[in-house]
């Protein structure tokens, strides 16, 4: 589908063809009601509008989100919007603590136990990325390097490569800031 190739566009560097494939399928979709593809095309396009310095459009075109009923009741949806939106004023250099009080992060903490569950799958992966950046937001890098070895066992579990990568980039960067320079080596290396 076109929101799909709007994404790996983005995800190449081909930001103009991301822009225009995007913009054709969002009018249909606007239409649709289908609340993931929605939820998707705009993540995508506030990703590209970051890319290109709008940091005001992005926010605002992610803020939108936030009205979409379905939204409210899925968690799952949450979880990726309020990682986008964490990104997002990590990127601008900006404090997050309205977002973690928003989507109540601190009750929402992945247990070890559930790390080897199927359940939530995607959604706890994306909330110990929120997680981690508002860590690495308040330098709490110890706390930084315990979610990402949780994430990296999480996406270990649920063969999410690509997680597993970030994860493994977080807890690099965490264990390079507590001055843990050969298990940051370690880590980068596994990523």
């Amino acid at each position: 589908n076109d929101c799909a190739r709007a994404y790996l566009h983005y995800e190449t560097g081909d930001i103009a063809d991301a822009d225009r494939v995007l913009t054709r399928a969002m009018s249909g979709l606007q239409m649709s009601g289908m609340a993931l593809p929605l939820v998707l095309a705009r993540i995508t396009r506030a990703k590209i509008m970051i890319s290109r310095d709008r940091l005001q459009d992005a926010e605002t075109m992610l803020a939108q989100l936030d009205e979409l009923v379905e939204l409210q009741r899925n968690t799952r949806l949450q979880a990726l919007v309020c990682y986008e939106k964490m990104r997002l004023r990590f990127y601008a250099g900006q404090r997050a603590d309205d977002l973690i009080a928003r989507y109540d992060l601190a009750s929402r903490c992945v247990q070890v136990e559930t790390l080897f569950l199927d359940e939530y799958q995607e959604e706890h992966l994306f909330w110990l990325k929120s997680k981690l950046i508002a860590y690495l937001m308040d330098a709490d890098f110890a706390a930084a390097s315990e979610d990402a070895l949780k994430g990296m066992i999480k996406s270990l579990h649920l063969g999410c490569w690509r997680h597993r990568i970030t994860f493994c980039l977080f807890k690099a960067l965490s264990e390079f800031r507590l001055n843990r320079y050969s298990d940051a080596c370690a880590s980068y290396n596994r990523a």
